[in-house]
């Protein structure tokens, strides 16, 4: 029985694993971070990198451990003792959520998963801390998503409002939960008017109401079912079901074939699912019936390129830069389908465009550094790395690409750490480690 049991557990948890990858490649590719390989430099490219979680420090960690001492409000000496095995298992599934707080600090479904476990081991201040701090996450992220909704709505642009929605009704859900939590466990403490206070506090959340004029003004021209079907389709998308949302998406165009972000989000998920040629299809048909979305340029630019229709592919790039001067993916997608070309000129141009529109952008430093390693202009590949890294810290391809540019600069000493913090962050490199025993011999030292 115990067997079959923890079959089942591990079988629900790798589908759990597989659906939050799906969600998180989608999310790359609404937020357009597509990143192409830098072969002709025979470095990596970025991708995987910028996916790196980033592992708190040990002593955060270990606050999340640091159980609260007892005090009179804890009522744990009337709780009911629980099995040493069960207590076991609590132990164990906190030290797990904390390891994954570590690496996503600002998701309130973490701290309310946190502190259920707490409040079953009994611990209810600890509980406390972990729903309050859900709560206080859930209000910054809602009011964070209410000041975007809100620009994207003003600039009619419903594919990401529609997003937005959806993350902000998944943030909704937590934020109520964490308070319904907290009401039970100051029901459990015999605090009845904290207990009416987070009941309130749920009573006060964004009003359907609300949530609706908001609805209404992103499925603008669609019908009743239309509009239905549509949203459906969003929430599977947004949750990793892709078949699913894709066949809602098209029950949706049936009943209404001429509704652009229809065939926007029907190319977006057949681009996730890798089926790019009916992702160029339907991404033809979203911007026949909206030429001037830059969006839908830069994501059928990315499925002609994923068939291999570099000229086409570059077109699109070049349409969506038009549209949107400002829009750094295309600019970084077009930076790197030159590169990829050996355009070496017109993809330092397209990188320069793309940090000029997004000085924060990692791969855009990383990419444009590896084109001045190309051409031998060393000072400002040291530079352009330097401020990849500085921006993502665990960027392997930036490490190992300045590292390049030390070792082919005659700058042996200085290389080895970088060689050495690339291999630590991607194994898979395996040239670092022989790029070391090079720049140990070339250097002339005995070993480093």
């Amino acid at each position: 029985m115990t067997s079959q049991t923890q079959t089942s557990n591990n079988s629900q948890e790798s589908r759990q694993k597989s659906r939050l990858l799906i969600v998180f490649a989608f999310a790359l590719l609404l937020a357009s971070v597509p990143v192409l390989p830098l072969k002709f430099l025979g470095i990596p490219g970025p991708d995987g990198d910028l996916n790196l979680a980033s592992i708190g420090s040990l002593p955060w960690i270990q606050n999340l451990f640091n159980k609260p001492k007892p005090t009179k409000r804890a009522s744990a000496a009337t709780a009911p003792v629980k099995p040493a095995s069960e207590v076991e298992l609590l132990d164990q599934a906190a030290k797990q959520l904390a390891v994954e707080i570590s690496r996503s600090p600002s998701d309130p479904a973490l701290y309310n998963r946190l502190g259920l476990i707490y409040s079953g081991l009994g611990e209810l201040d600890a509980a406390e801390a972990q729903f309050q701090k859900a709560v206080e996450l859930g209000r910054q992220k809602l009011a964070n998503a209410s000041t975007t909704l809100k620009s994207q709505l003003a600039q009619n642009k419903r594919q990401e409002a529609s997003e937005t929605l959806i993350e902000q009704s998944s943030t909704n859900v937590e934020l109520a939960a964490a308070h319904s939590n907290l009401a039970r466990i100051y029901e459990k403490l015999g605090e009845q008017d904290k207990v009416v206070a987070e009941l309130n506090q749920l009573n006060a959340l964004t009003p359907v109401a609300e949530q609706a004029n908001i609805h209404n003004k992103l499925t603008a021209g669609m019908n009743a079912s239309t509009s239905r079907l549509f949203m459906n389709a969003q929430t599977l998308m947004a949750s990793g079901f892709l078949p699913e949302a894709i066949k809602k998406y098209q029950q949706a165009e049936l009943v209404s074939p001429n509704v652009p972000i229809i065939h926007q989000q029907l190319g977006l998920a057949n681009l996730l699912i890798q089926n790019h040629a009916e992702a160029a299809r339907e991404l033809e048909r979203a911007a026949g019936l909206d030429p001037r979305n830059a969006d839908i340029h830069n994501n059928l630019g990315l499925a002609y390129q994923a068939q291999g229709y570099t000229g086409k592919a570059r077109h699109e790039f070049e349409t969506a830069l038009k549209l949107k001067p400002k829009l750094a993916t295309a600019a970084l997608n077009l930076g790197n389908i030159n590169s990829a070309g050996g355009h070496w000129s017109a993809a330092e141009t397209a990188y320069r465009r793309a940090i000029a529109a997004d000085a924060h952008s990692a791969v855009a430093h990383n990419n444009l550094a590896a084109i001045y390693s190309m051409e031998g202009r060393y000072a400002k590949t040291f530079e352009a790395f330097q401020k990849a890294i500085a921006i993502e810290p665990k960027m392997a391809s930036a490490h190992y690409g300045l590292g390049l540019a030390y070792y082919n600069s005659g700058k042996y000493i200085a290389s080895i750490p970088e060689f050495r913090q690339a291999a630590a962050l991607n194994p898979s490199l395996s040239d670092a480690q022989a790029k070391i025993d090079a720049a140990v011999r070339k250097s002339g030292q005995n070993s480093l």
